[in-house]
């Protein structure tokens, strides 16, 4: 699904990746895929800390 969405908007994204190569850009498509099928398998979640100072 993340990785559709990045597709779709692929000509928006090609200014920010103009300045990497074509190994950079297939190594970020590779991160997003192993992200995509860890949040799949709940191996990997977010999470959101508030850090107060007592």
């Amino acid at each position: 699904m993340v990785r559709l969405n990045i597709r779709l908007q692929l000509p928006e994204l090609l200014g920010f990746l103009m300045g990497f190569d074509e190994r950079f850009r297939r190594m970020w498509e590779m991160y997003l895929a192993c992200c995509e099928g860890s949040f799949r398998a709940k191996s990997i979640d977010v999470g959101q800390f508030k850090l107060v100072k007592s």
